[in-house]
């Protein structure tokens, strides 16, 4: 086999792992982030802990924008699941869930806050925090 070739080899091999190892490591809000993009709506998404108790992601379709949509963390037997909190989040949930299984490409979970999650869980009474979110 000519060197060539192996360098090719190694190449190609070292480029599809990086490749894993970067969905791999993608963080929430790089995941949220694509399914924006993948629904036609592009945001940046930004992830903070603990306001309030809770882990917020606010995403924002331009740059110091706070009409985005916004996220909160929920954990139950099902494991991680991001709650739209707000009008734009909930329209992202609807166009998401729209899409064929086979171009939904994202391992995290969304969906819409449920009456049950808000009173069970209190957040009801939770508005989002835009000044203390990053």
């Amino acid at each position: 086999m000519k060197t060539s070739n192996k360098l090719a080899i190694g190449a190609a091999i070292t480029a599809g792992a990086f490749a894993w190892w970067a969905t791999a490591t993608k963080g929430d809000q790089t995941w949220l982030q694509e399914i924006h993009r993948e629904v036609g709506m592009g945001a940046q998404c930004e992830k903070t802990e603990n306001v309030d108790g809770h882990t917020w992601l606010a995403c924002r379709y331009a740059p110091g924008e706070d009409q985005g949509s916004v996220w909160l963390l929920h954990e139950d037997d099902q494991g991680e699941t991001w709650l739209a909190r707000n009008g734009p989040a909930i329209k992202v949930v609807e166009r998401w869930q729209a899409l064929p299984e086979s171009e939904r490409s994202s391992p995290i979970r969304i969906r819409r806050s449920t009456l049950d999650d808000n009173m069970e869980h209190g957040y009801i009474e939770l508005g989002v925090p835009w000044d203390r979110l990053d």
